[in-house]
């Protein structure tokens, strides 16, 4: 039996189907975030439904109650369907008001009026420093600095970079670069004010958004701050600034540049949802996100059993043979920069803009002087830029900047460069199953208690069509009538992935080997062990196929473990370099000129386990290096000290006195050193 709830006051309905429609994420329309949602249905003409409609009816009447019926829930006996939804009341007729539920309710209403401009003051407020260099050095860190909320001032581009001064404000231009501000920072201000409570589904849980592998993804995703600048007054703050703002030699007027393209905090969760492969599941006290990624075949619904009949497709529904998923770029930044491509097996072969992200890349131009992708804030090659939303990735790649402000600089700060965000990896199992093609309209038997059950971040069985299946979407559904529901559902592939080696062993400091990461899923990257800091790597989070480059960072006795992370699942890779002890090296005495050394220098060494050792040598005539070069010792274990010869070693080409000869563990440091000696001829 159906209620229809409007503030709490029950509505009288009629005895008519109220079919109702279910998709989160739809495989054939990615771009699009749903609710639950009915379709039309019809209140008839009662005293109460006339009350509740503030008799929207009747001639002359103030029609603003009906145009916003707000807090509607729907039962579906037992089962609250849609909680705190809106009635869309559309029109009246002579059976009644005529309109459709969604599951649109005041919670997003109350995002949306929490607006970005602001989320970016209040955030503003708390930033304040007395002095110029820890200002900069707050804006260079951001949120890593500790002391930040999250504002960075990227190393943009306006125009051809000639030098690696940057002037962000002079008395002519007046302020010129505007500042940044993560997501993460925006999310947690939101959570703050309580307008915002967020959850991820991760590990087959329900968790904090803080507490998810996304997190790490969002303190390195920024958003452009338009006209908020660094200001000096009485201490160093951030801004609105107003008037006219000089880009690239044009003068734009700063009511050009608009926050987030003048779209809603809500449509900022909404593009966060697109990057990341996302459903957004919300109810009347939180938002939760569930990637795709994230979903296992943990928990499945059983339908087995329950299917009527079927169509089958052997292509997912509005899919072409090609299909690409990008950014918006401008005019100035080609098309396939950014996208990713999702193939399908469609027949005859027919490429399709699948989906283009509600997010702006603007242009990009290459400086060969550093060697770097800079983004190009040039407003005359990006009109966009007032129209757009933007969201930006940290590369890890900063740039050195001197940044002057009026009378003040800082000389060679890294700045952050900012480039796209790879989302390729949350968009994986997307691709797994596009790539196996297989789709069902089904009729499946359900009941109350089973619709309670499903969810976005829930698979179903189905055994009778051969395993797991993702829910696509369900249409036209009343499960009073005791008819099927109208079903369509995805053949599911589970993600995969490896990884190259379980151990790696390095032989001397500064050391880099690699390790091979072949997955369909995001992933993370992180060391620990003793001492920290014994390894290092360059990358800390991946979405695919990937490549982790680990140096050994300075340390003889590092026994480090990178735990690399897939999901809810672990691969462990440990890191060691064995003791190796220097101690001495023997006086090596007078040498005969370009002669073999004549005893071979001796080094007192030690390690615990013993095998291969890199050792750094070089030869030094005062304080100035003259020779240097390596040798690969084989070392037994053991817990004595003993001398290695270093053989093959030449004496120097031209005789001359104080010759000192030195080891070290790498190439630019020697600790231990011989006596001086002689070359004669």
């Amino acid at each position: 039996m159906k209620r229809i709830l409007i503030d709490g006051r029950q509505a009288d309905i009629s005895e008519a189907p109220i079919a109702i429609n279910w998709e989160y994420l739809n495989l054939s329309d990615p771009g699009k975030k749903y609710s639950p949602y009915t379709s039309s249905l019809t209140l008839p003409f009662t005293p109460k439904n006339k009350s509740l409609m503030g008799f929207g009816d009747v001639v002359g009447a103030d029609l603003s109650s009906v145009r916003n019926v707000q807090d509607v829930d729907l039962w579906l006996g037992p089962l609250r369907f849609i909680r705190g939804g809106t009635l869309k009341v559309l029109s009246s007729t002579k059976d009644g008001y005529q309109g459709t539920i969604t599951g649109r309710n005041r919670y997003i209403e109350a995002i949306e009026d929490y607006t970005l401009d602001e989320i970016i003051a209040d955030c503003a407020a708390t930033f304040t420093y007395a002095d110029y260099a820890d200002a900069i050095e707050s804006l260079r860190a951001g949120s890593d600095a500790g002391i930040n909320p999250g504002f960075i001032l990227p190393r943009t581009l306006e125009g051809t970079i000639t030098s690696s001064i940057w002037t962000i404000y002079s008395v002519a231009n007046g302020h010129t670069h505007e500042v940044w501000l993560s997501a993460a920072a925006i999310i947690t201000q939101m959570i703050a004010e309580d307008v915002l409570t967020m959850k991820v589904w991760e590990g087959d849980a329900l968790i904090d958004v803080t507490a998810s592998t996304l997190w790490a993804d969002l303190e390195k995703l920024y958003m452009p701050c338009w006209n908020w600048v660094l200001y000096d007054g009485a201490a160093w703050t951030l801004e609105l600034a107003s008037g006219q703002r000089l880009i690239n030699g044009q003068v734009v007027d700063r009511s050009q540049l608009v926050t987030f393209g003048g779209r809603t905090s809500w449509d900022f969760i909404k593009a966060i949802a697109q990057l990341f492969c996302a459903a957004v599941y919300q109810d009347r006290t939180e938002i939760t996100l569930v990637p795709l990624a994230n979903i296992s075949s943990a928990g499945a619904v059983n339908l087995s059993g329950k299917v009527r009949k079927e169509k089958k497709y052997f292509a997912i529904p509005g899919q072409g043979s090609v299909n690409y998923i990008g950014y918006n770029n401008t005019d100035n930044l080609p098309k396939e920069y950014g996208r990713m491509t999702v193939t399908a097996p469609v027949k005859p072969a027919v490429e399709k803009e699948l989906l283009t992200l509600d997010l702006m890349l603007p242009g990009q131009l290459w400086v060969n002087q550093y060697s770097k992708n800079f983004f190009n804030t040039d407003f005359n090659g990006n009109g966009a830029l007032a129209t757009a939303p933007m969201l930006l990735y940290d590369s890890g790649d900063p740039d050195y900047t001197t940044i002057t402000h009026g009378t003040d600089t800082e000389t060679d700060i890294l700045l952050k460069v900012l480039t796209h965000f790879n989302f390729s990896g949350y968009w994986a199992p997307f691709q797994m199953m596009s790539s196996i093609g297989e789709c069902y309209d089904a009729e499946v038997f359900i009941d109350h208690y089973t619709l309670s059950k499903l969810r976005p971040w829930l698979l179903v069985r189905i055994n009778e069509l051969g395993g797991l299946f993702y829910l696509n979407k369900i249409t036209g559904f009343d499960p009073d009538t005791g008819k099927p529901a109208k079903c369509q559902v995805v053949r599911w592939g589970e993600g995969g992935y490896s990884v190259s080696t379980n151990a790696l062993k390095f032989t001397y400091t500064g050391q880099t080997q690699q390790i091979v990461i072949t997955s369909t899923v995001a992933w993370t990257a992180a060391v620990s062990g003793t001492p920290i800091g014994g390894v290092l790597i360059d990358k800390t989070s991946g979405s695919g196929d990937d490549v982790i480059t680990v140096t050994m960072d300075g340390e003889v006795f590092a026994n480090n473990l990178i735990t690399i992370t897939f999901g809810t699942k672990v691969e462990l890779v440990t890191c060691r370099m064995d003791e190796m002890l220097l101690v001495s090296v023997d006086t090596i005495g007078t040498q005969t000129y370009l002669e073999a050394f004549s005893p071979a220098p001796s080094v007192e060494v030690m390690s615990v386990h013993g095998g291969l050792r890199r050792l750094f040598w070089a030869i030094y005539n005062g304080a100035s290096r003259v020779r240097s070069g390596y040798k690969d010792l084989t070392l037994p274990p053991m817990v004595t000290t003993e001398f290695i010869d270093i053989t093959g070693l030449t004496v120097l080409e031209l005789p001359d006195t104080d010759f000192t000869f030195k080891v070290g563990y790498e190439a630019g440091t020697y600790g231990v050193s011989s006596a001086n000696y002689e070359v004669i001829l």
